[in-house]
């Protein structure tokens, strides 16, 4: 797997309890994902007894999820306001009919929700209601943060831990190892320099 926004979600999943199935790279998944990238995952373990009700997820409300199939669309250059995703008839794609039935047969049919991954959504709680309230009409179950899941992710990294077959995850290591992200927001720490400085001068 190629992408990095993908792989992140993927090794957060995993951290998760979830198997990744390898139907990803399916030809003909890749043409609903017209530049997402779709991962189908389902829990190795039981899931919470409690439902979840929020639209937005939290890293925590994972564990209440069983089979989930994940639209990761980070855009990091954008916020997901409400007119966004107004124009952007591709974000409600897991919720079109024949592509549900597609992933039924993926999964058996057993029960599934979709989780769309964004960049972030408005701080303004009203567009923040708005914008889940559109993503709802086109039939998705939930939708989460891209900044929630690293965080999430970094939480789960133990700075002493070797994660020698993860690129991604030793690189939270080590920047966790040298103190350039810490604390519960996941600060990242870097020495401020004033313009036209450069280092050594």
């Amino acid at each position: 797997m190629s992408d990095i926004n993908a792989q992140l979600v993927r090794e957060f999943l995993e951290f998760n309890r979830f198997y990744v199935l390898p139907h990803w790279h399916r030809v003909e998944m890749e043409s609903y994902a017209e530049g997402g990238m779709l991962l189908f995952a389902e829990r190795a373990e039981g899931t919470a007894s409690m439902p979840v009700s929020d639209f937005i997820l939290r890293p925590d409300d994972f564990r209440a999820l069983e089979r989930i199939v994940v639209d990761v669309r980070a855009w990091h250059g954008e916020r997901f306001y409400p007119s966004l995703i107004e124009k952007t008839p591709v974000l409600g794609r897991l919720g079109e009919a024949w592509v549900r039935e597609d992933i039924d047969r993926v999964f058996n049919g057993k029960p599934w929700k979709s989780v769309l991954v964004v960049s972030e959504f408005s701080s303004n709680p009203e567009l923040r209601r708005r914008a889940s309230e559109l993503l709802r009409s086109m039939g998705l179950d939930h939708a989460v943060e891209f900044s929630a899941l690293l965080a999430g992710l970094a939480e789960y990294v133990d700075m002493w831990g070797n994660y020698g077959p993860s690129h991604t995850l030793q690189t939270i290591r080590l920047l966790k190892r040298y103190g350039m992200l810490r604390g519960q927001q996941q600060e990242f720490f870097f020495p401020h320099m004033r313009p036209g400085e450069r280092g050594g001068e």
